[in-house]
């Protein structure tokens, strides 16, 4: 709407419109719900130079997690990729101080395309630079995960924090299968 506060609420209610239907965004949308844009650009009070807009992105994830919310982190390139070298280096510098203190905040970083999966079906996959994927499962602990297998991939370990004795992965030509507990695993690929 042309009230509204900032781009970034923009993008928000344009993610909500183009990853949820509109019997999902029922479910999964309630009034009074919280999302917290932790980086907008330019402008944005995260945007602000130095330890002030860390100081109030980290606050905003707190408060946002304290209320059983997630916290967005959303961020503009033009804040990476400047013309001005000294702005691009400055502002990489104070995303990695911000991500360090996101961390020991106990954040757990999610793309769009996980989330959407998670909220599709409890279970979502990020490829790890072709070596395997992270595998978050939150849905019926030990259900059976099917996906399709990388070509070449042979084989594959199964790395937990918990190494569960009972978790299962089978590689079949074209398919992975994995019965695991909830949490996060990374799976590593072997090649023939």
């Amino acid at each position: 709407p042309h009230d509204a506060p900032s781009r970034s609420y923009l993008k928000l209610a344009e993610a909500f419109a183009l990853f949820l239907n509109a019997d999902e965004q029922k479910k999964w949308l309630a009034p009074g719900m919280t999302a917290v844009d932790l980086g907008a650009a330019p402008g944005g009070s995260a945007d602000a130079p130095g330890p002030r807009g860390i100081e109030a992105a980290v606050r905003r994830a707190r408060d946002a997690w304290h209320q059983g919310q997630p916290a967005i982190v959303s961020s503009h390139r033009m804040n990476y990729a400047h013309l001005d070298a000294a702005w691009s280096d400055g502002s990489r510098a104070a995303l990695r101080v911000l991500l360090e203190r996101l961390c020991f905040e106990g954040a757990v970083f999610l793309t769009d395309h996980e989330v959407r999966q998670l909220v599709e079906r409890n279970w979502s996959l990020r490829e790890i630079a072709g070596r395997g994927v992270l595998l978050r499962h939150y849905g019926v602990p030990r259900d059976t995960l099917r996906f399709t297998a990388p070509d070449g991939v042979t084989g594959a370990q199964l790395r937990g924090p918990h190494d569960d004795p009972k978790a299962e992965i089978v590689v079949e030509p074209g398919e992975v299968q994995v019965r695991v507990n909830n949490g996060e695993y990374v799976i590593e690929w072997t090649h023939s």
